[in-house]
């Protein structure tokens, strides 16, 4: 009999939990293990569910499992218990607290404090540790020193699962420290300044984190890894510097650049000569300025190896003064001046007089004055003179007639002045003689025997007339001609005597020696008249020979006039120059209007005249013949001429001009008429190449007449 249940129970593998807290932290075997004392057990089982049963199951999921354990005995007695059992196999998650970074790339510039948080889906967490060693352990840490800190993280749940953790956590608190490089590294001039381009490279450092970047600047706006300074001035320049961590400084770096050495001149009193020249003792100083750095001293020196503040120039002559001016870079300037010094007057030589000489210490040829000038500093500059007190004037005078004193100034180069003076007697001006009647240089033509009465005078303005002479043979020989008041002479001279010219001349000479070119007139005698000669009676269609002879004069002219005995035209005149007089003289019928005269005589007048006016005249007389009238008798005829024929001249047809011959030269042309109105005239066939013929038959017509009647020709019958 047995009526006690079984024991249910079950058995863990492992036995006891392997973690803390009675937590299994990795997996259980879990085996039912029930036991009945009396009939034994007939079955047992384990069941997570109450429903599914199994002699034993493996738990490896996290989590606090309630096993359900059965057992029955051998009697049918039944018995359950519970198990409880818990895994918690999985560490917990781990992870730091720490505030987001304050600086740049992670850094932090302040203390930070770190802790570690952790979470635990099953057993929960037991703890939540930091440290810096991996030793000492606490819930957080503050860093506050610069640097990278490894940082320990632990957390640790109910079942003693641990995660540890490592972080880094860098601390830069620090600014880095901004520097900049020099090239050159220190200055090279003086009193700390530069006097070369200075390059400026920023050179910042940060023992922490780093330079991120660094940069100089000269306005704090732009930024650049170096600038090069080569303009003179007093910089300052910014260096700025970022480490890795975000801290920023800056500093200020001052520069003094001075490249230009100072201007160098000198000190002195103005110049109180001419052209920069003194004339006095002189004080010189060097002087000097400088923009930038100034100028720390100023010397001067004659030989450039002694120098000192100041010196003096006292004796004549060039000097040339070096001076040297420093600034305070150490830059230096030389420059040097030319000083000139004349205290001395320029040396006048005895002046000189230049000109021809004459009688009684006159000259007789225009004057030049010069004078010889020395100076031994600073040369000539100029001699000026000033003729009879006037106006000073550089060019040397040439004196001209007159008694003068010049006065010769010679100034040298520095304004020193030294002056002489000259004088001299001009009369370069021979006298002047002048005829009053007849009027000097004229040609008096003298016609007839007479006196001709000559009067003049002679003048000098100068030195005055001394004698006067005249030559009645053109200055062959000379004759004493006696002077009046004022120089007035005369002298009477006859006529009587052959033709001809001739030339009285008179001169004078003065005090000075001067003698004139001779004034003169010209009488010309002339008694004999010219003539002249015509053909007598010819035809208009023929010219007439005409010839000129001269009397005592040369002809001056000619005229020939030919005139209408009825006056009813003007008549043509024609004038000649006596150079071109002519030989023969055509008229073909035009009247002194242009009017063309009829058939008949007309009256043709020569005159000829000299340069006195003495005349000669000639005359003539020129036919147009006429139709002839029909003659009672039979009056043979030239074969040629066919007395049936009339012909009306063609008046479109101009005559050919006739030239006119004269007796010397070439021939002179004569303007051809007009052409007559129509008439009817007996001519040949051709009206121009039968005026000859036509001509010839009117003069043969006419003789044959006057042989039968004893008439006049018909070409007078009409007169």
């Amino acid at each position: 009999m047995d009526r006690t249940p079984p024991f249910p129970d079950a058995a863990l593998t492992p036995d006891t939990p392997n973690g803390s807290n009675g937590w299994y932290n990795s997996a259980v075997t879990v085996t039912a293990n029930s036991s009945d004392a009396t009939s034994g057990l007939a079955s047992q089982a384990i069941s997570l569910d109450g429903s599914t049963w199994m002699p034993a199951l493996t738990l490896s999921t996290d989590g606090v499992y309630t096993v359900q354990v059965s057992a029955k005995d051998n009697a049918g007695n039944t018995a359950s218990a519970t198990k409880t059992v818990k895994l918690d196999s999985t560490p917990p998650a781990a992870a730091f607290q720490v505030p987001a970074a304050d600086g740049a790339n992670g850094w932090y510039v302040n203390p930070v404090t770190v802790s570690v948080s952790g979470t635990d889906a099953t057993s929960g967490v037991a703890s939540q540790l930091v440290s810096l060693d991996g030793a000492s352990w606490s819930s957080s840490l503050t860093l506050s020193e610069d640097g990278v800190s490894s940082v320990h993280g632990r957390v640790t749940d109910n079942a003693g699962n641990t995660t540890s953790i490592t972080r880094t956590v860098p601390v830069d608190r620090t600014p880095p420290v901004p520097q900049a490089a020099l090239d050159p590294a220190s200055s090279d001039g003086a009193n700390g300044w530069f006097v070369s381009p200075v390059t400026i490279t920023a050179d910042s450092s940060d023992v922490t984190s780093g330079i991120a970047s660094q940069g100089v600047s000269l306005d704090g706006t732009n930024w650049k890894p170096a600038i090069t300074l080569s303009t003179d001035g007093d910089y300052s320049v910014k260096v700025q510097a970022q480490d890795a961590a975000g801290n920023t400084a800056s500093t200020t770096k001052t520069i003094h650049l001075d490249r230009t050495p100072p201007t160098a001149g000198f000190q002195a009193a103005p110049a109180d000569g001419d052209n920069g020249w003194y004339v006095s003792p002189v004080t010189v100083s060097a002087v000097g300025t400088d923009a930038t750095s100034g100028v720390a001293r100023a010397q001067v020196s004659l030989d450039g190896s002694t120098w000192a503040p100041s010196l003096t120039l006292s004796a004549d002559g060039v000097y040339t003064v070096q001076s040297r001016v420093t600034d305070r870079a150490g830059n230096a300037t030389h420059s040097s001046q030319t000083f000139q010094i004349d205290s001395t007057p320029p040396v006048i030589g005895t002046p000189v007089l230049t000109g021809t000489t004459g009688q009684d210490l006159w000259y007789t040829s225009r004057v030049g004055v010069s004078a010889p000038a020395t100076d031994a500093t600073s040369g000539v500059a100029s001699t000026q003179y000033s003729v009879d007190r006037g106006a000073w004037q550089t060019i040397a005078p040439t004196l001209p007639d007159g008694n003068h004193t010049v006065q010769i100034k010679v100034t040298d180069k520095a304004g020193n002045t030294s002056t002489a003076s000259v004088s001299a007697h001009v009369d370069a001006i021979p006298p002047v003689s002048a005829f009053i009647s007849p009027a000097r240089g004229s040609t008096t033509q003298i016609s007839g025997n007479g006196v001709v009465h000559l009067s003049g005078s002679s003048s000098d303005a100068t030195s005055g007339v001394a004698e006067a002479q005249i030559s009645l043979d053109g200055g062959t020989t000379w004759q004493p001609l006696p002077l009046g008041s004022g120089g007035a002479w005369s002298e009477d001279w006859n006529s009587l005597r052959e033709n001809g010219t001739y030339t009285i001349e008179v001169r004078a000479s003065d005090n000075a020696g001067n003698q004139e070119q001779h004034a003169k007139v010209t009488l010309v005698v002339g008694n004999q008249v010219p003539s002249a000669s015509i053909t007598p009676i010819w035809f208009d269609f023929a010219p007439a020979s005409v010839s000129f002879k001269s009397g005592s004069l040369p002809i001056a002219g000619a005229c020939i006039t030919v005139a209408d005995p009825s006056g009813r035209w003007p008549s043509a005149v024609f004038d000649y120059r006596g150079s071109n007089l002519p030989g023969r003289f055509a008229w073909l019928g035009k009247m002194g209007d242009g009017s063309i005269g009829y058939g008949g005589k007309y009256k043709v007048t020569v005159r000829v005249w000299d340069s006195l006016g003495n005349t000669g005249t000639a005359s003539g007389w020129v036919i147009i013949p006429l139709p002839p009238a029909r003659p009672t008798a039979t009056v043979a005829a030239p074969a040629v001429i066919p007395p049936a024929l009339t012909f009306q001249p063609p008046t479109q047809v101009p005559p050919t001009p006739i030239p006119i011959i004269p007796a010397k030269g070439k021939p002179v042309p004569v303007k051809a008429p007009v052409p007559r109105p129509a008439q009817t005239i007996v001519r040949g066939i051709d009206p121009i190449s039968l005026w000859p013929a036509l001509a010839l038959g009117a003069f043969l017509a006419v003789l044959s007449a006057s042989s039968f009647s004893n008439k006049k020709p018909l070409a007078y019958r009409e007169l």
